[in-house]
């Protein structure tokens, strides 16, 4: 369901029980939505792709990562929690388009270890992984800067001098009888 912002019209885009994570695009083209499998064929329901579509509902697009559309290892994605950059030209989500590494996976309570942050641009270039670690990284966001800062500037670096404070607890270690 879209709503218009005054309130004076709403409209169904589409009709898929699959589709949720919807962001407007800031210069309003459209949306961007998760949907788990394909909105053609959702009998795959360990994939999750994302879609844009424009607000008229035509020119449904699934946005491709890994190879060509229609390429078998494209359906084994993760795409999750999309948003669009202020300007609209480039896309951050979570994945598991690195592969989940054995060093995550020999962590205790590795949960989730498929949500690696990554940006890309919607004209197919510069797809970029952002983090590796071994815990989905939630929901990416943008600066709220009127303009999109310089990619290759995002990090974080604590300020010099800076102690670490916090609690820190054992983690609780899985188990199995062998």
């Amino acid at each position: 369901m879209v709503l218009q912002s005054d309130g004076s019209k709403r409209w169904t885009l589409l009709k898929s029980p699959t589709t949720f994570y919807t962001t407007w695009s800031p210069i309003e083209k459209g949306i961007i939505f998760t949907s788990i499998g394909s909105i053609f064929d959702s009998t795959n329901s360990e994939a999750y792709n994302i879609y844009l579509v424009r607000l008229d509902g035509l020119n449904l697009l699934r946005v491709h990562f890994a190879g060509p559309p229609g390429l078998n290892e494209d359906d084994r994605e993760r795409i999750n929690h999309v948003c669009f950059s202020p300007d609209s030209k480039w896309l951050h989500f979570t994945t598991n388009l690195g592969s989940i590494l054995a060093e995550t996976m020999s962590m205790p309570n590795p949960f989730q270890p498929y949500g690696d942050m990554w940006f890309f641009c919607l004209d197919g270039t510069g797809l970029t992984r952002l983090t590796c670690n071994a815990f989905e990284n939630g929901m990416p966001a943008w600066h709220a800067a009127d303009r999109l800062q310089d990619i290759g500037l995002i990090f974080v670096v604590p300020a010099a001098g800076e102690n670490l404070r916090g609690q820190f607890e054992e983690p609780l270690w899985q188990t199995c009888d062998i």
